[in-house]
């Protein structure tokens, strides 16, 4: 499976103008983007709302005092060297804070200047974001593969995936990119099928989408992943290579326990590992924090990389 790295919020859009002023453009997607490929799903093309949201600011603007929602539109000539002036007042004692919109290129702008000043690197945080767990996929990327950016998988080359609360499909980190990776994966050549299962505590598109959806109790999707690392490694199941691997990295855990936590038989759960470790180019996704779950940890699964 081969890694692709992407900036965390990579520029896939390209707006076109209307040809009559009196119409409004249209929001498509970029195709020379590697996600998505000139595709554009249904939060991209709301995003219409905002450039002709009539409240959006269109030009520099000044504070009538802080916490106030009163804004003076002011020339640039004024606006630049009175930011300038309260850049060299502050010194080191500057914040840049951005959110999911921020391009790859303005944060590494954004990076530079604060190295320049001494200040903080620019801290990316929203709700969306966090929710989703991109920290902590930026972060592992970032440790595993020195690469400060936000990992795409190319879930076309995988013949297994089990998803433990990653709704890929759905709104996670790339509804189409996922949707075009997800279709390779469907349909490979030669009649061959990829097969999904989905570990979740609530049914998601994706889980809609899998051959088999297993409920979870909630919070436990780390508890049954680390339980079938741990019976591939103690049954041996699978090539040689991947049950060392399974040995090095799988958890102690309780495995009646997490087969309990998945309405599942012993039996039946270690049938689903041997499915996973038989398999020519196993994959695992997991969802971000917020849905219960400890999202890319340095603990690996024992599958090809």
């Amino acid at each position: 499976m081969v890694r692709q790295h992407v900036p965390p919020v990579p520029r896939r859009v390209r707006h076109h103008r209307a040809h009559d002023e009196r119409a409004r453009g249209e929001d498509r997607g970029n195709p020379e983007h590697p996600l998505n490929r000139g595709g554009l799903c249904a939060r991209g093309q709301s995003g219409l709302q905002l450039l002709y949201n009539p409240d959006r600011l269109q030009g520099p603007a000044q504070q009538a005092r802080q916490g106030s929602r009163d804004y003076a539109p002011i020339y640039w000539e004024d606006a630049i060297p009175m930011l300038a002036d309260r850049l060299s007042e502050a010194g080191d004692a500057v914040a840049v804070w951005g959110g999911a919109t921020m391009s790859g290129h303005l944060y590494d702008l954004l990076r530079r200047f604060t190295e320049a000043v001494g200040a903080p690197a620019p801290v990316i945080y929203d709700l969306y974001t966090a929710m989703h767990g991109y920290h902590a996929l930026q972060s592992a990327s970032r440790a595993l593969f020195d690469a400060d950016a936000m990992p795409a998988y190319r879930l076309g080359e995988a013949d297994v995936v089990f998803s433990f609360g990653a709704d890929f499909l759905g709104t996670g980190t790339s509804a189409v990119r996922y949707g075009v990776e997800y279709g390779r994966f469907r349909d490979q050549g030669l009649g061959k099928r990829g097969y999904l299962v989905q570990f979740e505590s609530r049914m998601s598109i994706t889980g809609a989408s899998a051959d088999r959806w297993v409920p979870v109790q909630p919070t436990t999707e780390t508890l049954v992943a680390g339980a079938i690392a741990r019976l591939i490694a103690d049954e041996g199941f699978g090539p040689a290579d991947r049950v060392e691997r399974a040995r090095t990295l799988a958890p102690e855990v309780d495995i009646a326990a997490a087969a309990a936590a998945c309405e599942l038989s012993v039996e039946d759960l270690a049938q689903l590992a041997q499915v996973f470790a038989n398999a020519e180019s196993p994959w695992r996704f997991q969802a971000g924090r917020w849905r219960g779950t400890r999202s890319a940890s340095r603990r690996s699964w024992p599958c090809k990389p």
